[in-house]
């Protein structure tokens, strides 16, 4: 005998509630994904802009780096009832300074980057620290096991 609810899901089996739990995990990571990769393409693009200016090296540094974590800091905030504080915050703020931080460093190396160069590199900086935190979660699920 399996007891049913209003909405005639098997409540003792709980063979909907998984697959339902499946499907938000899943879509939260797309979630998790996309935000990330829209941090680090925001806040490369905000430090590029900067760069465009043409001011001294150190005060481009320091201004465009202040703005990227101002952008990520509120792209955060506003991502925060959806996808949770810590969950959002923590890796978005390591996007927002190392994808901003790339730019820099390949102005020092000479080079300069266009925009299509930024966002690759801020996408590719996001999708990058959303691995790390697969891999991270699922190790530490495979240890507290």
């Amino acid at each position: 005998m399996s007891a049913e609810t209003d909405q005639g899901r098997i409540v003792r089996g709980e063979p909907s509630m998984r697959l339902e739990s499946r499907w938000r995990n899943v879509l939260f990571g797309i979630g998790d994904l996309l935000f990330l990769v829209a941090v680090g393409v925001v806040a490369t693009l905000v430090m590029h802009g900067s760069h465009q200016l043409g001011w001294n090296f150190a005060i481009t540094c320091l201004a465009g780096m202040a703005a990227a974590m101002l952008v990520q800091m509120v792209m955060a905030f506003c991502v925060a009832p959806i996808l949770g504080s810590i969950e959002s915050m923590v890796p978005s703020m390591f996007v927002g300074m190392v994808s901003p931080m790339a730019v820099c460093a390949l102005h020092l190396l000479g080079h300069e980057p266009d925009c299509m160069l930024a966002l690759a590199v801020g996408a590719m900086s996001g999708a990058a620290m959303f691995v790390f935190v697969q891999w991270h979660s699922i190790q530490c699920r495979s240890r507290m096991r």
